[in-house]
């Protein structure tokens, strides 16, 4: 389930759009092509339907599995303020140019996350949602052809290029080395060590804002940064009142 937690208020905010099948949806967006975890939010809205019907909306419920995935590997738990309403349109051209892309400079990604209203220290603590989960080749052939990165040490290197001989290769690499499995602050010491996996995990040292709070992130700060970026993030163009929707199904608009 973190592998939402860069995307679930990205684009048209907090409103569960990400879960739409329609077509042209975001789901259908390259970019998105990889994402699962689909099914136990079904799960977790199929329980509460039954329990509390027409209550509450397919946004909190992503919301509270993102917090409890994270909980569930290891990490800081938090607040989660409901009262959100679901969003009824899912755009495919969206996340190309809203969400934050491997190939962004820092200035590039300060720039996408300013616009969700959040700041180079709520950017970089979201940023250890890669503390777990995978990125395909698609998303580090960039940095091994047809130059290799020369900044990557030469035995990642030769592991990245053995693991991705080519762009279309479907193997799945860790994005944090270290531990994999457990949500902590070890993706900003591969960071520090000149180990991020991709290029837009690496250029966070590239600017002295960003620098500055890897290393802040670094230890036993981590939780509670991140805690508190995911509770400023879920407040960005929430959905209240009569605006949208409370589905019955998160696939599907009423």
């Amino acid at each position: 389930m973190v592998l939402f937690l860069e995307i679930i208020c990205c684009l048209q905010g907090c409103e569960a759009s990400v879960l739409l099948d329609k077509a042209n949806s975001e789901k259908t967006a390259p970019i998105n092509v990889n994402l699962h975890g689909f099914e136990a939010i079904d799960a977790a809205k199929a329980a509460v339907e039954k329990a509390c019907p027409g209550v509450v909306s397919c946004a909190d419920i992503l919301q509270y599995a993102a917090r409890d995935a994270v909980v569930l590997t290891g990490g800081q738990s938090w607040d989660v303020f409901a009262g959100r309403r679901d969003g009824t349109e899912s755009n495919a051209a969206e996340p190309a140019t809203e969400l934050p892309l491997q190939t962004m400079t820092v200035s590039q990604l300060l720039s996408v996350f300013a616009l969700k209203n959040l700041n180079a220290a709520h950017m970089v603590a979201l940023s250890g949602s890669h503390s777990i989960g995978v990125a395909h080749c698609s998303f580090v052939t960039d940095r091994l052809y047809p130059n290799a990165d020369s900044s990557i040490p030469a035995d990642l290197l030769a592991s990245m290029k053995a693991s991705c001989p080519t762009a279309a290769a479907t193997t799945q690499l860790n994005l944090d080395e270290q531990t994999p499995n457990t949500f902590d602050s070890k993706y900003f010491d591969n960071i520090i060590n000149n180990r991020g996996l991709l290029a837009s995990d690496q250029v966070l040292l590239d600017d002295s804002l960003t620098a500055s709070e890897v290393q802040a992130n670094n230890g036993a700060n981590f939780g509670t940064k991140f805690a508190q970026a995911m509770v400023v993030m879920a407040r960005y163009q929430v959905l209240i009142d009569n605006a949208g929707e409370i589905r019955t199904n998160c696939r599907n608009t009423l």
